[in-house]
């Protein structure tokens, strides 16, 4: 669609008289240069920002601790805290829910877990109703903790740097990144490399912590070729030679009445471009002096590509190949490969394939590519690599979220533009203030370094990118399985895309901008960098399902489940035994497996271990208890007056043993008799009643569970005047020794 507010139309006419094509250079704003003040050092603190509270994750357990003498018989067995099978099915009766043992901690208290996650809210109801029960002495949500949130940087400077700041506490600020919350979660990793594709870097004070080597000049690599113009027909290094292993910026004025690029026009000065894009990304942090990046760890390598007069695409192309850890002719092999590569560069050109092939090749290895909109207030197709695959193309916003008044745009379904982050905006849109731009590292130099070790407001999608691969890099040092080889390398730039583009704010409406962002004309929406790093940090919350009951021979399917956080999905599930008879399982990397129940089996358990798409995991576990089947074919006949005689079936393969209980018929409760081991097929029940009839159960039984009971039932003989059975006749005196050889406690015969 056509843009056609009246302020647009204006800046378009001061646009035009600028003449002429711009070569490949760095991307800042007319007005991206330092200030009519560059800002030394303060010695006032930055002031502290309101740190945000970290939302409670779902509970999934329980802490259950017992009144010591509330259970006398558990009190009698010497532990009177100990979780009883009748404690749990209590206090799960008074939860509303199955709750499983989990383990016994410290302070004689018990964890258990929940049949389903919970809400912190819920799950403290749920704890008050637990508490209320007679026996229990507390019980409390198992809720999760973490590092105290980090206090924002000590630095002077950090004040002025509202781009960094939380919108929600900052007022006007709504355009800015929202790094306090990040920085709960981390502040960054020297593991995490970051190449900065731009003029070069000075040894600033508040850079040198983080430069690899420790020093502009061992931080990286000169892909400069040309050291006069009159070689290169363009670009020139300005530091006496072509490519070297020093990438120092010897600063990119441009000569007066320089043919290629300035023909006619007056000497410019040195903007120190590289070391202000490398300062957002990572300046030193809580050192007392100047601002902060927004990684304070990272490891910056510098990749000079641009010197006067810009710099060209095949030397460009070179720096991201070399930056990536490919073979560039003539160049040592990098030897810190970049996971993340920062182009706040640019020119009018389609995608070149020779650039696009570069770019490729990093994405292949792993390497994230950051690159500026453009600040040409035009249609970001028109220029290169912005318009190129495989990249994050960045917009850039004022102050209070409005489209910078220089940023290149989408239009028409393009989507070149991945989001948009703070760029700032000096225009008169925002009153013209230095203080609305980004504030980082600088010199006070015109052609060469002064070496002040100073800093300065620039304003640009130059300044908005950094801001974006400094994020990047919090997210990777958030989440190590992202560059360790867990989440495939050529996988991990889209995942970061997408997980950017996943998390962003909505664009303000009615702000100080040129105009209002859309997400037809500047990316889906503002960065957010504490919603970008949580993205990637928060881990899975798996389920295994409940504990179940099983049998012997039974076919059993496990019914696992997960769930991740709202800009993530589960990648996986695999099931693993970890305890009991082994079993078979079909489908273990599925969520639901299934298995069938080996006849020995006790108890089983089953672990389920879920890895979501950034490669982070969870583990739950399952207790399968395997009842034993029950004896069949109980008989009981009667021997005589005395003695009852029980026969049966073992059916059973996992019994420790059998249990026989036996009452008078016609009620009462069964008192046990017997405990036989393993392998029993009968017993015989002596010293009884003549005349009465008794009522008998029998079942299996191991440490986990019991078997339901066999019944039967069968009355004594009557007896004689001599004390013998009825039934005896005849041989009294064989009766009573038979009688005595059958009056054993254990009848045995082993299954066939």
């Amino acid at each position: 669609m056509l843009r056609s507010k009246w302020k647009r139309t204006l800046l378009g006419c001061s646009l035009l008289t600028a003449g002429g094509l711009l070569p490949l250079t760095a991307i800042a704003a007319p007005a991206a240069q330092p200030q009519a003040a560059q800002l030394g050092k303060t010695k006032s603190r930055a002031a502290t920002a309101a740190q945000a509270t970290r939302v409670q994750p779902p509970v999934t357990q329980l802490i259950v601790k017992f009144k010591p003498a509330a259970d006398a018989r558990a009190a009698a067995a010497g532990d009177a805290y100990a979780m009883t099978d009748r404690r749990l099915a209590n206090i799960s009766a008074a939860a509303g829910m199955s709750l499983a043992y989990r383990r016994p901690m410290s302070g004689n208290a018990h964890v258990l877990k929940l049949a389903q996650p919970l809400s912190a809210a819920e799950a403290a109801a749920l704890a008050a109703k637990v508490s209320q029960q007679a026996d229990v002495a507390y019980a409390e949500p198992d809720y999760w903790m973490f590092p105290a949130a980090v206090p924002p940087p000590a630095d002077p400077g950090y004040a002025s740097q509202w781009h960094y700041h939380d919108p929600a506490t900052s007022g006007y600020y709504a355009g800015a990144a929202n790094l306090p919350a990040a920085w709960d979660i981390t502040t960054g990793s020297s593991d995490v490399v970051v190449a900065v594709i731009d003029t070069g870097v000075l040894n600033h004070e508040d850079l040198q912590g983080n430069l690899i080597g420790g020093s502009a000049a061992t931080s990286g690599y000169d892909m400069i070729s040309y050291a006069s113009a009159a070689n290169s027909g363009g670009a020139v290094s300005n530091d006496g030679d072509g490519r070297d292993g020093d990438p120092t910026d010897p600063g990119d004025w441009i000569a007066a009445n320089e043919p290629n690029c300035n023909a006619g026009g007056s000497q410019t000065t040195s903007s120190w471009h590289g070391t202000h894009v490398a300062g957002t990304i990572g300046a030193v942090a809580n050192n007392g002096i100047g601002g902060s990046g927004v990684a304070w760890q990272v490891s910056l390598q510098t990749v000079r590509a641009l010197g006067s007069c810009g710099g060209s695409t095949s030397d460009i192309a070179d720096a991201i190949a070399w930056a990536a850890g490919e073979t560039v002719i003539g160049a040592p092999v990098n030897p810190n490969p970049a996971h993340v590569i920062n182009m706040s560069l640019g020119g009018e050109s389609a995608c070149g394939q020779a650039t696009q092939d570069a770019i490729n090749a990093a994405v292949a290895r792993g390497a994230t590519v950051v690159v500026a909109a453009g600040n040409e207030y035009r249609w970001v197709g028109y220029f290169s690599p912005a318009n190129c695959q495989n990249v994050i193309t960045v917009g850039a916003l004022g102050p209070d979220g409005g489209e910078a008044s220089y940023s290149n745009w989408d239009a028409g379904g393009s989507s070149y533009i991945a989001l948009s982050a703070p760029g700032g905006d000096q225009s008169f849109y925002y009153g013209s203030l230095s203080s609305n731009g980004v504030y980082s590292t600088l010199d006070g130099g015109t052609t060469t370094a002064a070496e002040d070790d100073s800093y300065a407001f620039y304003q640009g999608t130059s300044m908005a990118t950094p801001h974006v691969s400094g994020i990047v890099a919090l997210m990777l040092a958030a989440n190590p399985k992202l560059t360790d080889g867990t989440v495939p390398a050529d996988e991990v730039p889209a995942l970061i895309k997408a997980k950017l583009q996943a998390t962003v704010r909505d664009f303000p409406t009615g702000t100080s901008g040129i105009d209002d962002c859309t997400t037809e004309w500047c990316g889906v929406g503002m960065v957010d960098a504490a919603g970008a790093v949580a993205a990637v940090s928060t881990a899975p919350s798996a389920n295994a399902g409940s504990d179940q009951t099983v049998a012997p021979g039974q076919t059993v399917s496990l019914s696992g489940s997960a769930t991740d956080d709202a800009h993530g999905s589960i990648a996986s599930y695999a099931w693993t035994q970890t305890a009991g008879v082994t079993a078979t399982l079909t489908g273990a990397n599925t969520a639901t497996p299934s298995f069938t129940v080996p006849a020995t089996a006790t108890t089983m358990t089953f672990r389920l271990r879920v890895t979501d798409d950034v490669g982070l995991t969870a583990n739950d576990s399952v207790t399968l208890t395997v009842t034993p089947p029950a004896p069949t074919g109980l008989t009981a006949t009667a021997n005589g007056a005395a003695q009852i005689d029980l026969a049966w079936t073992d059916a059973s393969g996992n019994e420790t043993g059998f249990k026989v209980e036996r009452r008078v018929a016609g009620g009462g409760a069964y008192a046990l008799v017997a405990t036989l081991p393993a392998d029993s097929v009968g017993y015989s029940d002596t010293g009884l009643t003549a005349s009465t009839s008794y009522e008998y159960q029998v079942y299996a039984y191991h440490d986990a569970a019991s078997s339901t009971v066999a019944t039967a039932s069968a009355t004594t003989a009557a007896a004689t005047d001599d004390g013998s059975s009825s039934g005896g006749g005849g041989g009294g005196a064989l009766g009573w020794l038979s009688l005595a050889f059958l009056a054993v406690p254990l009848l045995r015969r082993r299954k066939a």
